[in-house]
């Protein structure tokens, strides 16, 4: 609800002051500037990778997600702010979308990790595809450079050398 309230006070803003914005939907993102804090599984499978833990998935790892490398997001958010259409909300995601265990079976094979399997029970909710559209982002031109496992990979290797 967060974001569709930032969305909103965007565009009342663009409209009050006559000032053109873009609107970038953000799908996962992971890279090495994330924060020790951050409980998502991504993450959570990155920084284990990077520490040299084994990498424990507690589903069955089927959703599927879209995972955007940082540097992409970035560049995305240049990208509308150049070439975006005023008001217009842009998803930002790869081409490529994958599974949580896919996910995490890329960091166990960049760090030599094993991936353990403990499951939890989850509850009733479970989302099984966060897939974006990002056509309207690739009208612009705009493709993400970083695949999947590059972009796993190289976000170990800084966690692991600074």
């Amino acid at each position: 609800m967060s974001k569709r309230a930032a969305e909103t006070l965007c565009v009342s803003y663009q409209a009050q002051y006559g000032i053109e914005l873009g609107i970038a939907r953000l799908c996962h993102t992971y890279g090495p500037t994330m924060i020790d804090g951050d409980d998502r599984a991504a993450s959570s499978f990155l920084r284990d990778a990077a520490l040299g833990r084994k990498i424990v998935l507690h589903s069955d790892g089927s959703t599927v997600r879209s995972y955007l490398y940082i540097f992409d997001a970035v560049r995305a958010i240049l990208f509308i702010l150049c070439k975006g259409q005023g008001g217009q909300a842009y998803n930002v995601a790869p081409d490529d979308s994958i599974s949580i265990k896919q996910f995490a079976e890329f960091c166990a094979k960049h760090s030599g990790q094993a991936l353990d399997f403990q499951p939890k029970n989850e509850g009733s909710f479970k989302i099984i595809r966060q897939v974006l559209d990002n056509s309207r982002l690739h009208e612009l031109g705009w493709h993400a450079l970083t695949n999947i496992s590059d972009g796993v990979r190289k976000t170990i290797e800084i966690l692991q050398h600074g």
